[in-house]
C-alpha cells in the first residue's frame, strides 16, 4: 500500500478530524478551489451540525496529514471529482463504500489502477474520461478530469429529477427505489452528520438492551422506531425523504452489517401500511419512535431502553 503520494496537494477537513483524534466518516471530492487544492473534503465521526461552522470548522491542510490519520485514503485519492464515499471499520475490516449504494470502493493506489471498466465505477462516474498523460511527472500531479459548469448544472438537474422520481415510486413499489441519490452538498452533510449522531446514540441504547444481535423481527421493529423518530425530527430539522431512508439503511449496515435491500424492504412495508388502520402494529411502533424523539432530548435513556425492551418482548410473543 502506498503511504504517500508525491505532490498530492491540499484538502479541506474538519477540525474535529485533526484535533480530537476522530475517525474519518465521509470523504468526497469537489472541484478544486485553487490549483493546489486536490478537491478532497473530509468529515469525522465526531462532527455534528453544531460543530461544523462554515467559517471556522474547516481548515485546508496538506492531504498527507489525512494519509497519516487513515492510510487507506491513498487508495481513493485518484478517484475523480464527484466521488462521494463513507468509511467503515467493521470488526477490523476497514474499507470505503459508495455513499448511495454502500458498495465497497475498489482501492487504486496509482492513477492507472482506477477501475474505470468496472460497472460500479461506470455507474457513479458515467461521464468520466481518462485525461491524457504524456509523462510520469504529469501522471504524478494529475488530479482528475474536471467537469465544465454546464456539465455540473446538467448533472444536478438530472439528479434532482431522479430523486423526485424515486420518492414518487417508493410508496407503491419497493423495487422502484432509486439506487442513485444526489451527491450531498456541504450544508446537507452538516444536517446529515447531526442526524446520524442522534440515530447512532439511539441505536447504541437499544444495543445495550438487546445484548445480542437483533433478529429479523427485531430489525423490523427497530426500522419502524427509526422512521417514527426521524418523522418527529423532520418537523424541526427537515431532511429529504431519500436522505432519511439512506440514514436508516446505513446505520443498520454500520452497526450490524445488515444488507441494505432487507432494510429498504422493511421501510417500503411501513410506507405501505403506516396510514392503514388495519395495521395497528406498524402504527404503534412508529408512534413509539416519535415518542423516543422526545425522550432522547429529555436525556431519558433509561425510559428509551425500558420501552424498547417491552416493545420487542411484546412483538416476539405475538
Amino acid at each position: 500500500m502506498e503511504k504517500t503520494i508525491p505532490k498530492a496537494g491540499n484538502c479541506l477537513t474538519s477540525r474535529k478530524l485533526l484535533e480530537e483524534d476522530g475517525h474519518i466518516l465521509w470523504a468526497w471530492r469537489e472541484k478544486p478551489l485553487i490549483p493546489s487544492d486536490s478537491g478532497w473534503r473530509f468529515l469525522s465521526d465526531k462532527d455534528t451540525q453544531a460543530t461544523i461552522n462554515p467559517e471556522e470548522s474547516f481548515v485546508m491542510v496538506a492531504i498527507e496529514e489525512i494519509f497519516n490519520i487513515e492510510p487507506l485514503v491513498t487508495g481513493i485519492y485518484w478517484y475523480p471529482v464527484g466521488a462521494d464515499f463513507q468509511f467503515y471499520d467493521y470488526a477490523g475490516d476497514k474499507h470505503f463504500v459508495y455513499n448511495d449504494t454502500l458498495e465497497r470502493v475498489e482501492l487504486a493506489h496509482r492513477f492507472n489502477d482506477l477501475p474505470t471498466t468496472s460497472p460500479k465505477f461506470q455507474q457513479h462516474f458515467p461521464n468520466y474520461q481518462r485525461p491524457q498523460v504524456v509523462s510520469d511527472s504529469q501522471r504524478t500531479q494529475l488530479v482528475a478530469n474536471l467537469p465544465t459548469n454546464e456539465e455540473l448544472i446538467a448533472r444536478a438537474e438530472e439528479r434532482d429529477a431522479m430523486v423526485k422520481q424515486s420518492q414518487a415510486a417508493f410508496s407503491t413499489n419497493a423495487s422502484a427505489i432509486d439506487q442513485t441519490t444526489s451527491h450531498l452538498s456541504v450544508a446537507d452533510l452538516k444536517l446529515l452528520a447531526d442526524a446520524k449522531k442522534e440515530v447512532s446514540d439511539l441505536v447504541e441504547i437499544w444495543q445495550k438492551a438487546l445484548k445480542t444481535l437483533p433478529t429479523t423481527n427485531d430489525q423490523y421493529v427497530m426500522t419502524g422506531l427509526l422512521l417514527g423518530y426521524l418523522a418527529n425530527r423532520n418537523a424541526e430539522v427537515p431532511l429529504e425523504w431519500a436522505t432519511r431512508r439512506n440514514l436508516i439503511v446505513n446505520i443498520f449496515y454500520d452497526k450490524f452489517h445488515i444488507a441494505q435491500e432487507q432494510i429498504k424492504q422493511f421501510i417500503a412495508t411501513y410506507e405501505q401500511r403506516r396510514d392503514n388502520p388495519e395495521y395497528l402494529a406498524e402504527l404503534q411502533i412508529i408512534r413509539y419512535g416519535k415518542a423516543m424523539y422526545e425522550w432522547y432530548w429529555q436525556h431519558d435513556n433509561q425510559l428509551i431502553a425500558d420501552q424498547f425492551s417491552q416493545l420487542l418482548n411484546h412483538y416476539r410473543e405475538s
